[in-house]
């Protein structure tokens, strides 16, 4: 893994554990995630996001600090040298989000809105293979890590105490991961990561 991206997981890791919680929670959530690397692919994501809510103050902000991890695969197909390829990549994003969660209007405090920066790492894991146009055969594989950074945006409407709906829209940057496979070495580029999403969190 790149050090910067171990250094950025230990040092939110600290400030997670740092933060004096009033509530926890915990939150499956779906996703669905354009890359902007090939024109038309997007994939849905599956992940989960937990965390801890503190210092809810007289004019109802709640302060929020939790880890975010989703995991979301894209697939594209063609032809390469007269041969033709299947590439899949998988795009794990860790991150922290620091958020602050208030109501719109204090009348209808169950709805509330959130808005804040996350930061962390993303695993790429890429699998091609070159098969076909009289040549052989090759298989490869290859797995980086980088930093990774953003911001996030939605709204969270509350069942009850123990119950919440989060609808939001998260994008996250990554910088440059190096792959390295049998015909080539490449550096991916910067990828932006465009994610609509939904969960179901719990709170204790």
């Amino acid at each position: 893994m790149n050090p910067r991206a171990l250094l950025s997981i230990a040092l939110l890791l600290g400030t997670l554990a740092a933060v004096r919680a009033d509530e926890f929670f915990v939150e499956p959530i779906v996703s669905s995630v354009n890359p902007h690397v090939v024109a038309k692919v997007k994939g849905t994501g599956l992940g989960l996001c937990g965390g801890e809510f503190f210092g809810t103050d007289e004019s109802g902000v709640e302060k929020e600090v939790s880890i975010q991890f989703d995991r979301t695969k894209f697939t594209t197909s063609g032809m390469a040298s007269a041969q033709h390829y299947d590439s899949s990549e998988t795009l794990m994003p860790v991150v922290v989000n620091l958020r602050a969660n208030f109501a719109p209007d204090s009348r209808y405090r169950k709805l509330r809105m959130y808005i804040g920066p996350c930061i962390g790492t993303t695993r790429v894991a890429t699998n091609v293979s070159y098969t076909g146009g009289g040549a052989p055969s090759q298989y490869g594989s290859s797995t980086d890590w980088d930093l990774a950074w953003g911001g996030t945006i939605g709204f969270m409407f509350r069942f009850d105490k123990r119950a919440h709906l989060d609808i939001g829209y998260r994008i996250l940057g990554t910088s440059s991961t190096k792959i390295s496979l049998p015909r080539e070495s490449y550096a991916t580029g910067n990828y932006t990561l465009e994610s609509w999403y939904m969960g179901v969190g719990v709170r204790f």
